[in-house]
């Protein structure tokens, strides 16, 4: 992933506030995501969200035709795991995207959606998050439930920026999908990340933190 230094520096700012504020009134036991503030206009003009989802829109309702046998494939797999277990479909949609898709760093940062993202072979988080996403969307989950998360990675070389996607169910129970992890997890088993902003399906924008009284809230 790669940010503006200013969006990050505000976001940051502000997801400092926030922490504070939690972790001297926070009464949820859980770590859950929570929205800050909703981004300006014009913080979402300066990414790529605009043109992704327009690119988005034009494949999302015709996989099933898509000139790319894989991505056929992949439809057709996908919509054969539906489940009235939320968790189960879960974990069925990200074993099949890490069949589908193998990891591969950009140069230049580019939304791909996750019809180019399958049709190639390969892709680096943030595309994963948008294929985990779409996957869900395409199973009924609803569109604003469903928030690619930005933010920065705290790992064994140091931090580096990340995304991860965030899938609410009807119970209100939230699971991160990480291509980092290798499994779906629940959000309070999600560590050594920091939030930046999320935006969801439905091209909402928002800065976000998690309850600082878990030690994967930084």
């Amino acid at each position: 992933m790669i940010f503006s230094a200013t969006n990050i520096k505000k976001s940051y700012a502000l997801a400092s506030l926030a922490m504070l504020v939690f972790a001297t009134a926070a009464e949820d036991v859980r770590a859950k995501y929570v929205t800050i503030s909703k981004a300006p206009k014009s913080f979402l003009n300066k990414t790529q969200q605009a043109q992704f989802h327009h690119r988005w829109l034009r494949e999302f309702h015709s996989y099933d035709k898509n000139k790319s046998k894989r991505v056929r494939n992949w439809y057709q797999s996908l919509m054969a795991q539906k489940s009235s277990d939320p968790v189960k479909e879960l974990k069925s949609l990200y074993a099949l995207a890490g069949r589908n898709v193998r990891y591969k760093t950009e140069r230049k940062d580019y939304w791909s959606t996750p019809g180019e993202t399958i049709a190639r072979g390969y892709g680096d988080c943030d595309d994963y998050a948008h294929v985990y996403l779409t996957s869900a969307a395409l199973l009924g989950y609803d569109q604003r439930d469903l928030w690619m998360v930005a933010g920065t990675f705290y790992g064994r070389y140091g931090p580096v920026g990340h995304a991860v996607a965030v899938v609410e169910t009807e119970s209100g129970d939230q699971y991160v999908l990480d291509n980092l992890y290798q499994r779906v997890i629940s959000e309070e088993q999600h560590h050594s990340f920091k939030p930046s902003y999320e935006i969801n399906m439905e091209e909402q924008a928002a800065f976000v933190s998690v309850n600082t009284q878990f030690h994967d809230a930084f």
